[in-house]
C-alpha cells in the first residue's frame, strides 16, 4: 500500500511582546479550525490513504493535546465545518464517499467532549 503525503497544515503563534514565533506542523489535508474560549484549537481534516476523517486538539501552544480518527474509506472523506461551544465540546461536520459509488453521499457530524471521547454520530443521506 502506498503512502500519501499531500502537505502539511502549519500553525504560526506569534508574540510580538516577547519579539517569539513558534510554529506547529500537523499531517492534516484540507483542514478547518475552530477556536475554544480556553484558547484551544480543534483542527479537522483527513489524513493518509485510505483516507481518513480526522479531528485534533491543540493547546493554545500548539502542542497536540488528542488525535481521533472517526472514519476510514477506501475513497473520500472530508470534514467541512468544525465549532466548539462554551464548554469545550466538539462538532465536526463533512461528507464520507467510497470509491466507485453511485449512491448518495452520506453527511456525518460527529459530537467530541474536551477530552476526545466522542459521545455521538448524526447521519444524514440526502
Amino acid at each position: 500500500m502506498s503512502s500519501y503525503n499531500f502537505s502539511l497544515t502549519q500553525l504560526v503563534k506569534e508574540n510580538p511582546i516577547e519579539n517569539e514565533t513558534r510554529t506547529s506542523l500537523y499531517d492534516l489535508i484540507n483542514p478547518h479550525f475552530g477556536l475554544g474560549s480556553l484558547g484551544n484549537i480543534v483542527l479537522a481534516g483527513w489524513r493518509d490513504w485510505p483516507a481518513k476523517y480526522t479531528t485534533m486538539k491543540c493547546d493554545s501552544d500548539g502542542d497536540t493535546v488528542w488525535t481521533r480518527q472517526a472514519f476510514q474509506t477506501l475513497g473520500w472523506t472530508s470534514p467541512t465545518d468544525i465549532c466548539l461551544d462554551d464548554s469545550e465540546y466538539v462538532y465536526v461536520t463533512g461528507w464520507i464517499r467510497s470509491m466507485g459509488s453511485n449512491r448518495e453521499i452520506p453527511w456525518v457530524t460527529v459530537k467530541y467532549d474536551a477530552k476526545g471521547k466522542e459521545i455521538w454520530q448524526h447521519w444524514f443521506y440526502g
